[in-house]
C-alpha cells in the first residue's frame, strides 16, 4: 500500500552538520561564563569547526563550536590543556576561558547530537607574512618556543597522534572507495604509502624529534599586531614528529623560489631550541605524508562539503603530484 502524504518523511532525517543560531549561542554563553553579559554573537566561518565572534560592551571573544564526530571529548581536553600549559610558560597563544564550572569546554546540544564548544580571548593582528625574512625568523622562533615549552607537557590521554596511522593508514581507508574504478591508481597509492612508511620508519629509528606539535602552523594561524604575536587554532595538534610543523615555512620558500625565507625560519627556530640536521633533512618526506593525509581528509569531508570538487581531473592532479615528488626525492 502506498504511503500517505502524512507518513512520508514522518521520521526526521539524520542531520550531518547543523549551523547553530548565534542568538541561541549568545544565551548559552551568558549562562555558562562569568563575563560581562554578551550583547552580540556573529557567525564568522564554517569549517572543520564553526567560529563565532562574541561581543560584550567592553570585550570580544571567539567561540568555537566543534563539529559532532570530528573531535572526542578527550581530543578537545588535550588541545585546551596544551594551550593552558603553553600560556603559563609565556607562549603567546589564545587559551580557552574557563566556565563557571571550571571546565574549559562547554557542551552544546545540536540536531545531530551533542557538540562541544570553547570560548577564547580575541586576538588582534594580521596573518604573518612568510615572504618577509624578519617575520619568517619570528615564526621560526615562535615555533621553537612552542616545542620547547611543550616538551614537558603531560596532557590528558586519548588524543590522536600524528604518527603513521594518522598520516598513512586512516587516509588510505578514507580514500579507498573513490578509487574503486581506478584500480591501477589505487595500486600506485598503496605502493606509495608503503614506501613512505618505510622511509618515515627508518628516519624515526635514526632519532627524529617527537613531541606535541601544533599540526597546522600556517600564516593564518599566526597573527602579528605591532610588536605582539599570537598563535591560534591548535585543533590539529597532537604528539608527532616535530618536522611536520616545519612544512608551511618550507612550502612558502619553495613557492617564492628563494631559500632566504626558509633559512630565516630555521635560524629563528634555532634561537629558541635546537634543531638537528636529521630533522631538517626529513621535512621533504613529511611534505608527501601531509599531502597523503590531506587527500584522505578531503574524501572524508565529502558528506559535509559535497562531492562536486572530487573530479577525475582533481585525482589526476594529486596523483601526478605524488609521482613528481617521488622523482624529485628518490630514496
Amino acid at each position: 500500500m502506498a504511503a500517505s502524504a502524512e507518513t512520508i518523511g514522518a521520521a526526521p532525517a539524520r542531520v550531518v552538520h547543523s549551523v547553530l543560531s548565534p542568538a541561541a549561542l549568545l544565551e548559552t554563553v551568558a549562562r555558562a561564563y562569568s563575563i560581562q553579559r554578551p550583547i552580540d554573537c556573529e557567525l564568522l566561518r564554517l569549517g572543520m569547526n564553526d567560529t563565532y565572534l562574541l561581543r560584550t560592551r567592553r570585550q570580544r571573544f571567539v567561540l568555537r563550536v566543534y563539529r559532532a564526530g570530528w573531535r572526542s571529548p578527550e581530543d578537545v581536553d588535550y588541545e585546551l590543556a596544551l594551550l593552558a600549559h603553553l600560556a603559563v610558560r609565556g607562549v603567546p597563544v589564545s587559551a580557552a576561558v574557563p566556565g563557571d564550572d571550571g571546565m574549559l569546554r562547554l557542551p552544546v546540544m545540536a540536531p545531530e547530537g551533542p557538540r562541544m564548544a570553547a570560548l577564547f580571548g580575541f586576538a588582534l593582528g594580521k596573518p604573518l607574512c612568510w615572504d618577509d625574512a624578519a617575520q619568517s625568523r619570528l615564526a621560526g622562533r615562535l615555533l621553537g618556543h612552542i616545542h620547547a615549552a611543550a616538551d614537558d607537557f603531560d596532557g590528558p590521554r586519548g588524543r590522536l597522534q600524528l604518527d603513521a596511522e594518522y598520516l598513512i593508514d586512516r587516509p588510505l581507508a578514507d580514500m579507498r572507495p573513490f578509487f574503486e574504478t581506478r584500480p591501477r591508481d589505487w595500486l600506485y597509492l598503496q605502493g606509495l604509502a608503503e614506501r613512505l612508511r618505510a622511509r618515515v620508519t627508518a628516519a624515526a629509528r635514526d632519532g627524529l624529534d617527537w613531541g606535541p606539535c601544533h599540526g597546522d602552523f600556517t600564516a593564518v594561524h599566526i597573527l602579528v599586531h605591532r610588536e605582539a604575536v599570537t598563535v591560534l587554532d591548535f585543533d590539529l595538534c597532537g604528539a608527532g614528529w616535530r618536522a611536520f610543523d616545519l612544512l608551511p615555512a618550507r612550502w612558502q620558500a619553495r613557492r617564492h623560489g628563494s631559500a632566504a625565507f626558509w633559512d630565516a625560519f630555521v635560524h629563528g627556530y634555532r634561537e629558541a631550541r635546537p634543531l638537528s640536521d636529521r630533522d631538517l633533512a626529513s621535512v621533504p618526506l613529511f611534505e608527501a605524508l601531509r599531502h597523503l593525509w590531506g587527500l584522505g581528509l578531503f574524501t572524508r569531508e565529502l558528506p559535509v562539503r559535497g562531492s562536486s570538487r572530487l573530479s577525475p581531473g582533481y585525482l589526476d592532479y594529486r596523483l601526478a603530484a605524488f609521482r613528481r615528488w617521488e622523482l624529485e626525492h628518490p630514496p
